[in-house]
């Protein structure tokens, strides 16, 4: 089984320094976080990798396409007397690059993934959702029964809910079935899914999933007819109505590389506070990014448990204003207004 990484985000959470790196290059345990979800790859047997990359990133993925080719690790140790390992597990793997190319969407990087790999049976990575212990999708390959689409899901966290999509799970054991989903709730609604479900019966989606041929004919049909930006957690919710879909529950950490870490927030908020005291005293304020939120995100807001805690962003509420994005090469207006909820009879 292949493996598409979603990368098609701005990064525009951590826009300091996203226009000149992508989030996915961005260092985990002195690695680029990308090569993490490469050795993933490369634990399950895989022999193929496309990276569905944002248009704007173009010019970077020569160079990113000549660093990661087998062999080059050593070459730089080589060059740097440093001592040679010659041993990299992802250095088996082919890996491509491709543009995004149309609607801006997670569910279009998995469908231009899926149709440059010629096959529907895939495993979907969201690229700025790394595990550095490497064993996510395989944990997932593993426990899910063969030819059934499968997510990957973290316990119930009622703190992080709001970052997440929060499934509503059927059955018992290690491996439970999909009954509904809920993109993102509030802390109100996230407190009243526990006491309705209770919190052994809900998981926090995370960036991995195993897509089936059947699957994504349902998202490329979803897709086209989806009037606002289509989701791929939404779009699975609702082909979990009348398909079985499989939750895999993951308990290791799941790095958001999109995540500003502690420094970057303390700056952010004191350029903030700044700007708030330069308003009160009549001066014109200097134009300072808003925090939270990442309309260039191409995870589609499957946010994961991240090393620093992550922005809670808001939820996507059925009849919400619909509002226009721009995104470097692929501009247009998107009304944005989808239900957040998805549910089903777990019976």
């Amino acid at each position: 089984m292949n493996v598409v990484i979603a990368a098609g985000g701005l990064g525009t959470r951590v826009a300091g320094w996203s226009p000149i790196l992508p989030k996915e290059l961005r260092p985990v345990e002195g690695r680029p976080g990308l090569l993490h979800i490469l050795d993933e790859a490369a634990a399950i047997g895989a022999t193929r990798a496309v990276v569905v990359h944002h248009p704007y990133y173009t010019a970077l993925t020569d160079w990113t396409r000549q660093v990661i080719a087998p062999g080059a690790l050593a070459r730089y140790q080589e060059l740097a007397d440093q001592p040679v390992d010659r041993r990299i597990p992802a250095d088996g793997l082919r890996v491509d690059f491709i543009a995004q190319r149309g609607r801006y969407a997670d569910v279009t990087s998995a469908l231009n993934g899926a149709q440059h790999l010629r096959s529907g049976d895939i495993c979907l990575a969201f690229g700025d959702n790394v595990d550095p212990s490497h064993t996510a999708l395989s944990g997932l390959v593993t426990a899910a029964t063969p030819g059934t689409p499968a997510v990957l899901a973290s316990p119930f966290d009622i703190k992080a809910a709001a970052s997440h999509g929060v499934i509503i799970c059927a059955g018992t054991g290690p491996v439970r079935t999909m009954a509904g989903l809920i993109e993102k709730p509030g802390p109100a609604h996230a407190a009243q899914l526990a006491a309705d479900h209770g919190p052994d019966n809900l998981r926090l989606l995370q960036g991995r999933m195993r897509l089936t041929a059947g699957l994504v004919h349902y998202l490329s049909r979803a897709s086209r007819l989806a009037a606002a930006e289509p989701k791929v957690s939404l779009a699975l919710a609702a082909y979990a109505r009348h398909h079985r879909v499989e939750i895999v529950t993951h308990s290791g950490p799941m790095i958001d590389l999109g995540t500003p870490d502690p420094v970057e927030a303390a700056a952010a908020e004191l350029a903030s506070a700044s700007s708030r005291r330069t308003h009160i005293s009549g001066r014109t304020p200097a134009a300072i990014p808003p925090p939270g939120g990442d309309p260039g995100r191409g995870d589609g807001g499957l946010a994961s448990v991240a090393a620093h805690r992550p922005t809670p962003r808001s939820s996507s509420v059925c009849g919400a204003p619909a509002h226009t994005r721009q995104r470097g090469d692929q501009q247009g207006v998107q009304p944005l207004h989808h239900e957040n909820q998805v549910t089903n009879d777990p019976s």
